[in-house]
């Protein structure tokens, strides 16, 4: 049997997962919504091929869902019962998904840009292989500038910290 509690449940996921739900059955709405609650609160019980869920108004009551079925007095096919043990399983499935990495930031540089060897900048390398973002005192300075203009003086550290501890390297790297 699995339980999930509200503390080890991703709230934003879940939440995700019942507007996506909402979505597609506007009518049930409301159903969903009292299912969403029901999935925090922790009043679902999961198995492999069943599911026991808390009644909301009756606490220690218990209806089964198995497949399409409910044991509940719902008249309707759709109860929050089935709806809470649906968004529970695909929030599991979700959840057990790999998570993409985020996208490496690109490599910053200090940088001479040729032919005008006084301005001294910071290169980004872009998504264009060969071609660079220029940045001037952290502002955009120009895009897309070919390689073969710039002389890359060595990576640049983008945090504070590092900043603070080797002081000002362009300074240092161009003579200033």
């Amino acid at each position: 049997m699995i339980h999930e509690s509200i503390s080890s449940l991703n709230t934003n996921l879940l939440a995700e997962l019942t507007g996506r739900a909402i979505e597609a059955y506007p009518a049930s709405a409301a159903s969903i919504r009292k299912a969403h609650t029901m999935v925090l609160g922790g009043a679902v019980t999961l198995s492999a091929h069943e599911a026991f869920v808390e009644s909301a108004t009756t606490p220690g009551t218990y209806y089964r869902v198995a497949g399409q079925a409910c044991s509940c007095p719902a008249t309707t096919p759709l109860c929050c019962h089935r709806f809470a043990v649906a968004l529970l399983r695909r929030y599991q499935a979700e959840e057990s998904l790999p998570q993409p990495a985020p996208p490496a930031r690109p490599k910053r540089y200090y940088a001479w840009l040729l032919g005008a060897n006084e301005l001294a900048v910071q290169a980004e390398a872009e998504a264009t292989p060969g071609r660079y973002t220029l940045y001037y005192r952290d502002a955009v300075w120009a895009y897309n500038i070919p390689g073969d203009m710039l002389t890359l003086l060595g990576e640049v550290e983008l945090s504070d910290l590092q900043r603070q501890a080797d002081g000002d390297l362009v300074a240092k790297a161009c003579g200033r």
